[in-house]
């Protein structure tokens, strides 16, 4: 992947982070095993990149750069402290931090990198994420533009305050998130995937008005089948039909059976 294509993925990824924390109302506390009512507060944020790590090592390589520096990814970062506020004290408050990790050499070397990320390099950046001991649960989200090893997807690391997600682009607009084996292993889902409401509104209508099933008159699908194919709440499919049944008179969207299915008329 080249590192034009690489940044400008890396930003969108953060910037869907930053999004979803403005937008964050609750979210579930490990520590104190409750969940926190929230509200943002842009003093509890922190954003970053590491361009003078990543300039000193290119000074290391002997391949100093300023356009090259420019067209390739910062490894940038989110740190949010999201916190319930009582009578003038904290009720309780967890860590949200997102960061991207890529294969540094090989964006300085060539300009662009194809290798994923292996299990050192992200089980590294995992535990500089929390480092520092606060006694706060940290939900810890890492995405790389070329994605991760399987190794590493396929035995995420947990500990007692902290716990790691993996986050890579899928096709379209989807983001493929890496969760780790927890009971609230949603809450990772919620803040790292970050493909909007837009997006994922215009890939289900998609989907749905190009499902063979209902190309032809009596043709018909399930609405948990498309729910189940985009991994989607199964609302937001019947939603998205009803608004397709509205506009063509060809299309119904009704209950059989307890079943709610999209279906094409009969002439």
């Amino acid at each position: 992947m080249k590192g034009t294509a690489a940044r400008r993925l890396c930003s969108k990824f953060l910037r869907g982070v930053l999004e979803h924390l403005r937008t964050l109302n609750s979210i579930y506390d490990p520590v104190k095993k409750t969940t926190l009512e929230v509200e943002y507060d842009e003093d509890a944020l922190l954003t970053g990149n590491h361009k003078a790590r990543i300039k000193k090592r290119m000074e290391e390589l002997g391949i100093y750069d300023k356009e090259r520096l420019n067209s390739i990814p910062l490894e940038g970062f989110v740190r949010y402290t999201a916190e319930q506020r009582g009578f003038l004290r904290r009720v309780g408050a967890v860590i949200i931090h997102a960061a991207v990790v890529t294969d540094t050499d090989a964006f300085i070397k060539e300009g662009e990198a194809s290798e994923p990320v292996d299990a050192t390099q992200a089980e590294e950046a995992f535990m500089r994420a929390h480092k520092i001991d606060t006694g706060l649960y940290h939900y810890v989200g890492l995405f790389s533009p070329t994605g991760f090893t399987d190794d590493i997807k396929e035995s995420l690391p947990v500990r007692e305050t902290a716990a790691l997600a993996l986050v890579e682009k899928a096709e379209g607009t989807r983001w493929k998130v890496f969760v780790p084996d927890v009971s609230w292993k949603k809450e990772f889902e919620r803040l790292f995937d970050v493909e909007t409401e837009r997006e994922r509104r215009h890939r289900v209508a998609e989907a749905l008005q190009n499902c063979p099933d209902i190309s032809y008159a009596g043709g018909h699908i399930e609405i948990k089948e498309i729910a189940a194919q985009e991994g989607v709440a199964f609302e937001l499919v019947k939603q998205e039909a009803e608004k397709l049944a509205k506009q063509s008179e060809d299309l119904l969207l009704e209950q059989i059976d307890g079943v709610w299915v999209l279906r094409r008329r009969f002439v």
